[in-house]
């Protein structure tokens, strides 16, 4: 009877060390992946392995979205909260804007620069982008008590089709549409005077 041959002891050990090597390379580059590294995953190939995309909220509709807040919470506790005591309601208006103006300035834009990294990006939703208060705040008051009269006159046109009353969740979207139609404008007009400078400086060194 042939004897078995018994196995190779070494071999057995390779093979195991080989099978418990690891890659270090490959756990160097797992470790330090990132979006700059790796490469793009499309929604099918997520959902083939039962994953799902991770969706993010963009940028502008989260400025709106604080704006449209502010502006209600500026409704709520000065047209809402002061009704019954100020019965003048211009005075009312005007305490109204005058309050939206330093809650614009102190509060709203200062969280739109804090999830708006780029500058360029924030000044997109703010009328004076600055960020020297003591020159920013009288201006945003200006603004806002602007915005009160256009709002004020928006209310009394829509009153003629229909009887609204005013409420914080309507103020916020009226005054955020006054509001980015004015940063539009101020926008376009900066535009406008770039360029007429820019052809008045290169008429002038055509010219030297």
């Amino acid at each position: 009877m042939a004897k078995k041959q018994a196995p190779d002891r070494s071999e057995q050990g390779r093979s195991t060390a080989d099978y418990y090597k690891l890659n270090r390379q490959a756990i160097d580059d797992l470790i330090n992946a990132d979006k700059s590294n790796s490469p793009e995953v499309s929604d099918k190939e997520i959902k083939k392995y039962g994953g799902k995309k991770r969706r993010t909220i963009s940028t502008r509709l989260k400025a709106l979205f604080v704006k449209v807040w502010f502006n209600g919470v500026v409704c709520y506790f000065f047209l809402w909260g002061l009704g019954s005591y100020v019965r003048d309601s211009l005075d009312l208006w005007v305490i109204c804007g005058i309050a939206l103006g330093f809650v614009t300035d102190i509060i709203t834009n200062n969280i739109l620069r804090l999830f708006v990294k780029d500058d360029a990006e924030s000044a997109k939703y703010m009328m004076y982008a600055q960020k020297k208060r003591f020159i920013t705040l009288p201006l945003n008051v200006l603004h806002a008590l602007a915005l009160i009269g256009l709002t004020v006159m928006t209310y009394g046109l829509i009153s003629r089709v229909v009887n609204v009353g005013v409420e914080p969740i309507l103020f916020g979207l009226v005054v955020l549409g006054w509001d980015m139609l004015l940063i539009r404008f101020k926008a376009v007009f900066k535009t406008i005077i770039a360029q007429a400078r820019a052809k008045v400086d290169a008429e002038m060194n055509r010219k030297s």
